[in-house]
């Protein structure tokens, strides 16, 4: 390579300027540090190699390699010389590691802070708000002196030995979850498979959408689409269903229709949701076979209870009562309850297999990640107590792994019962069953070393109650709270004393609850070693913002979801990052998931534009239609991306800017909806009649329930504003609708 000198130093800057490909960044950057993030990406097609330019050295060097791109095997060369190319990520990592062994930030390290919270800490999609470390340090200084004991961390290591899986048990669960899917589509989604709808109802016409609006009322559809979207209680909403297909059935034998599928959904309807049930959904996904057995049984159990609950007889009664031989995916020979019990025999002479063990840190939270323990948990504690968080008597106990990832949360209260020192459980938080255990006998091992007893509440309450999980209260209730000792006390318990601005008063410790003083002996599986005792210290001053920038390409650039994933998390909120963002969403063969959330993180990220509808066009119809459905059901998502996203692509924002295509997916969605009112207090009537938008106008015009005298913020309804702009046409259509001119304004 030739070798430069000062003086070289002007000819090879006045050739930089003349190189029409850097150029298009030059004429971009303002700083430093968005030159440096352009280059890099710039360089990356060239070299096949992310550069890590830190020091105006390499930043000299590295426009001196792009000067030679005319042969590109030089500049490759030239770019594995200059730079040292590593697949890992030395910031990224230590930032965690330091960040979950007790270092604090400082005020200006705000969006380190940030970046380490939407990576490392739990699922970001929890809702923050707007609070960040500066919220929380400003609390801090309110209270000179706040601060947070900390305890001794815990390592523990899980070793599972289990059966090995018999193949046809493999096979049943498999085909189960396919047919139980199946039955839910074809249920719970009427309008896309209005086909098996139309068989079901013995319906022979040409208008069935009318049809189906007539014998399935308005709130049965509303409970099918939330079933269908996930945002309902499944079981509440499949027993309204079953309610609903028993009437069809008696009305339709009393005009002599045939009834035989539609008894086959009622049977299949109740089978399918026993499958579906919360606390059985982790047992069948198990890779346990002795689980995945317990979790079947628990299938025929839920399914005689629901059964007996919707009919007065059991399941099989209440076959025998339709005159159906068996649901779907059994034969008519094949009883659910023998084939389960074959199946458990199978397993029970099966041989063992040891697997890998799994080992990861038990620990308590900083008090600068205390506040943001609902991102562990995925509950609504940070939005809703972010403050309280940080009453020295709270502490949040989390499991890190191996990669620094959090998740899961304990909730303790700290206080005294006399001259006891007790650790109230007052929640428990994202944390699968087959870890519950070794979870807490490890914060009971971390907190016994500062003389505290580890006490758990016999009752576990409602949603508000120790879990909001059902999953983990029906744990507790059936599985914890038998084995201990079956005389429970009951505590005054009286907090320790601080003189604070923000004391949290909102613990079940507080009201004298029942409590049962915790223990458990570990399985010959189970290792729980004492690992560190971290003292608070406060981080570098030299660590700043923009040394994370080519640690955060390599996870853009990696071929592992799971890091392109913890890049868009991260990215959502850094203008730096925009461009990137939007070129996941183009890749091929990458999961769905992934890119659906890079392109609503681009949504958010472009939220100032006013081009989320002109992104959305660029989509083919089939997945913008499963898009679209997921942003309508983003209604009480406390995530500011999914807020923004409701906020913004909704119908009556369509109306206004949206193509006629999207319009019309939208509106096919929202009929429920309808008249719920978007910017300016306008409905999608308004806007449509407003803009004098004829073909928008005419489709919710159509539509039931739509209202045409509902008023704005300017007191007008849709015809006033058709009247106020001379849209004639659409004022015809509207008085043709039925609106009436004194109603149209106040």
């Amino acid at each position: 390579m030739k070798q430069f000198y000062e003086a070289d130093i002007f000819e090879i800057t006045a050739l930089i300027f003349q190189h029409q490909k850097l150029m298009y960044f030059l004429n971009r950057v303002f700083n430093l540090n968005r030159f440096r993030l352009n280059l890099a990406r710039h360089c990356r097609p060239i070299c096949g190699t992310d550069l890590r330019v830190y020091q105006f050295k390499n930043l000299l060097n590295a426009m001196i390699a792009i000067i030679f791109i005319s042969s590109s095997a030089k500049a490759s060369q030239i770019c594995s010389d200059l730079f040292t190319e590593t697949s890992e990520v030395n910031l990224l990592d230590s930032l965690a590691n330091d960040m979950s062994s007790g270092m604090l930030l400082r005020p200006q390290q705000n969006r380190i802070f940030e970046l380490y919270q939407k990576i490392f800490l739990g699922d970001p999609d929890a809702g923050l708000l707007d609070k960040g470390l500066k919220d929380v340090i400003r609390v801090i200084q309110k209270n000179p002196g706040l601060e947070k004991s900390s305890f001794r961390e815990q390592v523990a290591q899980l070793s599972t030995t289990r059966k090995q899986y018999p193949p046809n048990l493999q096979k049943l669960i498999m085909s189960q979850n396919i047919t139980n899917a199946q039955i839910r589509n074809r249920l719970y989604q009427a309008e896309a498979h209005s086909g098996y709808w139309k068989k079901l109802l013995s319906y022979e016409g040409d208008r069935f959408e009318k049809y189906f609006e007539r014998i399935i009322n308005q709130v049965n559809q509303k409970k099918i689409g939330q079933l269908a979207s996930g945002t309902n209680d499944d079981l509440a909403t499949a027993k309204a269903l079953f309610k609903t297909l028993q009437y069809l059935a008696n009305w339709m034998e009393k005009k002599s229709k045939p009834t035989q599928l539609i008894r086959q959904a009622m049977v299949d309807l109740i089978h399918a949701a026993s499958y579906s049930h919360p606390t059985n959904l982790n047992l069948l996904k198990s890779k346990n076979p002795t689980e995945a057995i317990e979790g079947l049984q628990n299938a025929i159990k839920i399914r005689d209870d629901l059964s007996f609950e919707l009919s007065g007889v059991n399941f099989n009664a209440l076959l025998s009562t339709l005159r159906i031989d068996f649901p779907s995916g059994f034969s008519k020979n094949q009883r659910a309850e023998d084939v389960i019990n074959h199946l458990q025999n199978e397993v029970l002479a099966a041989p063992f297999e040891t697997l890998t063990s799994e080992t990861f840190r038990v620990r308590s939270l900083s008090i600068q990640e205390s506040p943001f323990r609902g991102c562990l948990g995925n509950d609504c504690s940070t939005r809703t107590y972010f403050e309280s968080a940080l009453d020295p008597n709270f502490h949040y106990f989390t499991m890190t792994d191996q990669a620094h990832q959090s998740s899961g949360q304990a909730t303790l209260l700290l206080g005294q019962v006399k001259d006891l020192k007790v650790a109230f459980l007052d929640k428990l938080q994202n944390v699968p069953q087959g870890r519950i255990e070794i979870f807490l006998k490890a914060i009971q091992n971390s907190i016994r070393e500062s003389g505290y007893q580890l006490v758990i509440p016999i009752q576990t309450g409602d949603h508000n109650g120790l879990s909001s999980l059902s999953s983990i209260s029906w744990y507790f209730e059936n599985r914890i709270i038998p084995r201990l000792s079956p005389s429970p006390a009951i505590f005054k318990m009286k907090p320790h004393s601080f003189k604070i601005s923000h004391a949290n008063t909102h613990s079940r410790g507080h009201q004298n609850p029942q409590v049962l003083f915790y223990d458990y002996q570990l399985k010959p599986t189970e290792i729980i070693t004492a690992g560190k005792k971290y003292e608070p210290r406060l981080a570098a001053e030299s660590l700043s913002f923009d040394q994370f920038f080519t640690d955060l390409l390599r996870l853009k650039n990696s071929s592992r979801p799971e890091d392109v994933l913890s890049f868009i998390l991260a990215a959502a909120f850094m203008p730096e990052f925009q461009k990137d963002l939007a070129e996941i969403y183009e890749r091929e063969n990458f999961p769905s998931r992934i890119k659906k959330q890079a392109l609503y993180s681009t949504l958010f990220a472009e939220r100032d534009s006013g081009n989320a509808f002109e992104r959305l066009e660029k989509i083919a119809d089939a997945d913008l239609k499963q898009i679209l459905s997921e942003i309508q059901n983003s209604k009480d998502s406390s995530h500011p991306v999914r807020q923004y996203l409701y906020s913004e692509i909704n119908l009556a924002n369509a109306a206004r800017s949206a193509s006629h295509r999207i319009f019309l997916i939208l509106a096919k969605r929202s009929e429920s909806t309808i008249n719920e009112t978007g910017l300016y207090g306008m409905t999608a009537l308004h806007v449509a009649a407003k803009n004098g938008d004829l073909p928008k106008l005419t489709y919710l015009l159509k539509i039931k329930n739509i209202q045409l005298s509902i008023k704005d913020n300017s007191r007008l309804a849709p015809l006033g504003w058709a009247l106020r702009n001379r849209r004639v046409e659409a004022a015809r259509l509207l008085t043709e609708a039925g609106a009436r001119f004194e109603d149209s304004s106040d």
